[in-house]
């Protein structure tokens, strides 16, 4: 105590109230004396009720079986075994399943709710029925009053009978006997009642407070009540030295006593608090310790009267010791919730330390969430149908699970492979013959059959097997099954010969001997001659060969052309190519020839390939040549093939075919067209070329009229010189025209008198020509001048007979009588054709002149060949070879025809350089300057090289170094673990024997329930993770626990009772045993319990 008055509990103690001394119904023990459980014994298997039962029936229940009818037939089922102490305890405890006198019902505690009940809960009595409460902590000897707290389930009033009997007496100071029968009347609408005259209880003593409770009549239904707990509240007269009178009056008259005893949860006045306060540390020698749970409490203090600790989550209790109901596991976040399982659980609690709910018999899990073994299918938990060969099966299907004596399927309902039998009606499994035993190396089926007329075995051969007893192999299989551990293995035949066939394959070597689909070999794995593929994929194909390019020899007559067996290619002939040898190579043609395919033979040098047309076989000529293998002139040119072919100049439009004389040059016009180029139309055709239309007939008079016109107008001009002096003014203007017209004539005179000058030279011209054509080339052929001297000399005799009919007309007298304007027209037209004339003359003058240059060139070329000869020849060819374009695609890249791609000769920037090459052209000239510019990076590179060389070898060393301190740390690393695992090794150890030690001590029948709860005390103390010394402290106290437990010599002498009635027992199993021998022995007896 503390304070000024010490009137207040020190930290960690607190004053006991009034109602301390509170006993819980439900830990309280049955009375089996007053009325018996309800609970009737289950009945007997139907065999106790037929009077006809088997004498061994007696034998197998003392024996730990029951009787279970299952599939028409009685199967023994062993009861599971409990110990005597769990016996004990059973019957010292309070069911909570319904049925019984006494139920366990418990209570749990809603937020927000008010609570009136104590502990769990409340104990369900039945009319009769009675509790022990076990009294042995009272501290101080006086009178107490005893109180009942109870829940009534109808308005009835029920009588309570207690009986105290002491078992020890203490300390002795009571003068008067608590014991002797009193009666309490429990009203039925009230919830407590105190008994009328107090007991004196001595402080140390044990006493034994039985309760019956037994029903007032009155016409209810209801024959329970609910019984909360026994309270003992000590008298405050009976303190000794308590306080003045006046304070006994004041606890009197605010009825402190009674608000203890029937308000327990009502607060008390301040007044009566601090009576209460003192009245507690008088009986209790001054403050009690909290000793709140130091698991289940949130912390070590408490509530300074009545030292309710707080608690964590579901504790309950004064000092949180307790799983609140539906709760278990009482740890560091208090108690777990238990979650039965409501389909297969009875009850909604469970074990308050390991959380195992209350189970139905089928069902099994700590939640009651699973059948238990040998049932299946929950929630409904059927037994596992097994036919009597397994004890479990698979809990969600059913199906049976680990089958004994060679029995399989979901019910162990058939015989495994190699055995033949009937499990479902009692046969059992036989191995099968086929020929041997399984196991043997022999055994070549799948199952057996027994045949019930011919008494026999019909093996099911595995596959490639045969016969009664498999001991053959069947068509397309092989192998020896005269040696150990041969079968029959399938003919590896590639799937290519009869399944059906025996003689498909060798039935002991495997070997294929009836190959099918066109295929061959030892395992039918090659197509046959003449055909090709890929003979596993069953894909022989017949050759196709194209017999005109197939060599002969692999295309006999009458048979496939033989080709590759993988591939199909077909042996061709020379310049004959393809899969099916169908086509002439490059180079050759005529596939259709005798022979195969004939060369192309296209001349080297005028030709532009040597492939020619593989049907026709025309060559790829030059433009000057022509011919099926380009060894003639081509169109539109003449001359020696072997020299030169030299271009007609032609114009195709206008000429025949062919288009000029092959060894002159001269041009062949079609009808209609003239000219030496065949380029003009003829006289009397439309002149527009190249049409070169028919004129119309009346086209041969209007030129016999253009004729005279020509004529009269030479006349005139011979008359024009004698006409000045017989003019008249009025003709003035005419004769003025006539004059002009006059000079245009002289003009044309003059240039028509050159004339002859001019032919003259032109024919010697021609002359030297022809005599050096003769003498230098013999196919070279000039222009026949013989058309042009006949045109000349025409215009020149028009021109004199104009002139003379003009000298004509002068001389005569009468010129008035000529019409001057038809003069004029006529004069004008003649003008027009004179015109036309001198243009063609000048024309002519201007293809003198050409062919004068042409011969001074051709002069030239034949002197520099003869002078330089082949070498010419050769030079001439290389220099036509020559080509621009050819040229820049090689030098600039890209097609070489336009700049601006990748530019070329004549291709020039806006700056006025040169372009040639660029980032895509792959010409010689881009591609140096890429190499150029990939030295220069490499060079760079390797300029740098060192310097990075020398940083890598640096970041290696580091590494290095690192990985070699990383070693160290983890080998000092594995020693320290090492050391750790030893120790742990030892600790584990010793904490293992203390368990069994334990363990022992617990499952020992012998021992006392109050040391089992020191032991237990001690275990759930312990507090994890701890010190090890903290630990070893722990298990220490733990073994002088069990070394210090006291032996009671009560339990070894009804130990040795037990022995002497264990060996009667057994003298009594032995006979039993002999007799169950017979049982065995009697079929009769069998046939009947399997009825």
């Amino acid at each position: 105590m503390v304070g000024r008055r010490c009137s207040d509990p020190a930290q960690g103690y607190f004053l006991p109230s009034l109602d301390y001394f509170l006993y819980e119904a439900e830990l309280a023990a049955p009375l089996h004396g007053g009325a018996s459980s309800t609970t009737a014994n289950p009945p007997s298997s139907p065999l106790l009720n037929l009077g006809i039962s088997p004498t061994c029936e007696q034998f197998y229940r003392q024996q730990g079986y029951d009787f279970k009818l299952s599939n028409g037939r009685i199967v023994l089922v062993r009861r599971t075994r409990r110990s005597a102490r769990h016996r004990r305890q059973e019957q010292r405890s309070i069911p909570l399943d319904p049925g019984h006198a006494l139920q366990i019902i418990p209570r749990q505690r809603t937020a927000g709710q008010p609570i009136t009940w104590t502990g769990q809960g409340l104990v369900r009595v039945q009319d009769g029925a009675g509790l022990r409460f076990i009294v042995d902590n009272l501290p101080s000897s006086m009178d107490y009053q005893l109180v009942i707290r109870y829940e009534p389930e109808a308005p009835s009033d029920w009588v309570a009978s207690v009986s105290i009997t002491p078992v020890s007496l203490g300390e002795g100071r009571c003068t008067s006997d608590p014991t002797g029968s009193k009666a309490l009347l429990l009203p039925g609408d009230s919830r407590a009642a105190v008994l009328d005259a107090p007991v004196c209880m001595n402080a140390g003593g044990r006493y034994f407070v039985d309760i019956v409770f037994d029903k007032q009549p009155d016409g209810t239904p209801s024959s329970h009540l609910l019984v909360d707990s026994m309270g003992l509240i000590p008298r405050i007269e009976s303190v000794r030295d308590f306080c003045s009178d006046s304070d006994i009056d004041s606890f009197r008259r605010f009825r402190c006593a009674g608000l203890a005893e029937l308000h327990p949860q009502e607060a008390l006045p301040e007044l009566c608090e601090g009576l209460v306060r003192s009245m507690s540390a008088r009986i209790n020698g001054g403050a009690v310790a909290c000793r709140c749970n130091a698991v289940g409490s949130l912390g070590p203090s408490c509530s300074k009267l009545g030292g309710v600790c707080d608690c964590k989550p579901n504790v309950i209790g004064r000092c949180c010791d307790t799983c609140a109901p539906m709760t278990f596991g009482l740890g560091p976040d208090g108690c777990a919730v238990c979650d039965c399982d409501p389909r297969g659980a009875t009850s909604d609690l469970c074990d308050q330390v390991r959380g195992q709910c209350s189970c139905r018999l089928e069902v099994a899990g700590r939640r009651c969430d699973h059948c238990r073994a040998g049932y299946w299918g929950f929630p409904l938990c059927r037994p596992c149908q097994c036919n009597g060969m397994s004890e479990e099966c698979d809990p969600q299907t059913g199906e049976c699970l680990s089958c004994r004596e060679h029995t399989v399927g979901p019910n162990c309902d058939r015989c495994e492979e190699g055995y033949y039998g009937d499990p479902t009606s009692g046969q059992p499994c036989e191995s099968c013959l086929c020929p041997d035993i399984q196991g043997s190396g022999r055994f070549f089926a799948t199952s057996c059959r027994h045949e019930p007329r011919s008494l026999g075995l019909t093996c099911a051969c595995r596959e490639g097997h045969q016969g009664p007893n498999c001991d053959r192999c069947g068509p397309g299989y092989y192998g020896n099954l005269a040696l150990a551990g041969a079968s029959c293995e399938l003919c590896l035949c590639n799937n290519n010969i009869d399944p059906g066939d025996h003689n498909a394959c060798d039935g002991v070597t495997g070997e294929c001997l009836r190959c099918l689909h066109n295929t061959m070999g030892p395992r039918c794995q090659d197509c046959k001659p003449g055909y090709y593929g890929n003979a596993v994929a069953q894909d022989c194909k017949e050759c196709s060969c194209d017999r005109r390019g197939t060599e002969v020899t692999h295309c006999p007559l009458g048979s496939p052309c033989f080709c590759d067996s993988l591939t199909g290619q077909c042996p061709c002939r020379r310049g004959v190519v393809g899969v099916l040898c169908d086509e002439c190579e490059d180079g050759y043609w005529n596939m259709d020839g005798a022979s195969g395919c004939q060369p192309c033979s296209c001349d080297a040098a005028s030709a532009l390939s040597y492939v020619c047309d593989k049907v026709t076989g025309q060559c790829p000529c030059r433009s000057e040549f022509g011919g099926r293998q380009c060894d003639e002139c081509g169109e539109n040119h003449f001359g020696n093939p072997d020299l030169q072919c030299i271009p007609c100049d032609c114009n195709l439009d206008g000429t025949q075919r062919p288009s000029c004389d092959p060894e002159t040059g001269e041009c062949m016009c079609r009808a209609g067209v003239t000219g030496i180029f065949c380029d003009e139309c003829a006289p009397g055709y439309d002149p527009e070329f190249p049409a070169c239309r028919e004129c119309h007939p009346c086209n041969a008079m209007w030129a016999q009229d253009v004729t005279d016109v020509q004529r009269a107008s030479q006349v005139l001009k011979k008359l024009i010189p004698n006409i000045h002096n017989v003019t008249r003014p009025a003709d003035n203007r005419l004769l003025q025209r006539v004059l002009d017209l006059q000079s245009k004539l002289d003009s044309l005179r003059n240039l028509t008198a050159l004339s002859p000058l001019v032919l003259e030279e032109v024919e010697e011209l021609y002359e030297a020509l022809r005599d050096s054509n003769d003498t230098s080339h013999p196919n070279l052929t000039l222009p026949d001048p013989t058309p042009l001297n006949h045109e000349i000399q025409k215009l020149r005799q028009e021109s004199e007979e104009l002139l003379n009919k003009i000298k004509h007309r002068g001389n005569h007298s009468d010129v008035g009588d000529v019409d001057a304007s038809e003069l004029l027209d006529e004069i004008s037209k003649l003008n027009n054709a004179s015109m036309l004339d001198e243009e063609r003359v000048r024309n002519t003058n201007q293809t003198l002149e050409d062919s004068m240059n042409t011969r001074k060139e051709a002069e030239l070329n034949l002197s520099m060949c003869c002078s330089k000869g082949d070498l010419e020849k050769e030079l001439e060819n290389k220099v036509k070879g020559l080509s621009v374009v050819d040229l820049n695609r090689q030098i600039c890249g890209g097609s070489g025809l336009n700049c601006s791609e990748c530019g070329g000769a004549l291709c020039f920037l806006s700056q006025g350089q040169r372009k040639c090459g660029g980032p895509n052209c792959d010409g010689i000239l881009p591609l140096s300057q890429n190499v150029s510019d990939t030295a220069q990076r490499a060079k760079e590179d390797l300029q740098t090289l060192p310097s990075r060389l020398e940083e890598s070898k640096n970041k290696l060393n580091r590494a290095k170094q690192a990985a070699q301190d990383t070693k160290q740390q983890a080998e000092h690393m594995q020693d320290r673990l090492n050391v750790t695992m030893d120790t742990f090794e030892i600790e584990k150890n010793k904490t293992k024997e203390l368990i069994q030690r334990a363990k022992d001590f617990l499952m020992d029948e012998m021992v006392h329930p109050d040391d089992i709860e020191k032991v237990a005390r001690a275990v759930l103390r312990i507090r994890l993770p701890r010190s090890p010394d903290q630990i070893r402290s722990m298990i220490d106290e733990i073994n002088n626990l069990l070394s210090n437990v006291s032996r009671f010599q009560d339990d070894i002498k009804k130990l040795e009772e037990h022995t002497s009635i264990t060996q009667e027992l057994l003298k009594k199993a032995e006979e039993v045993k002999n007799r169950a021998k017979c049982y065995r022995r009697d079929g009769d007896q069998q046939r009947y319990l399997s009825s």
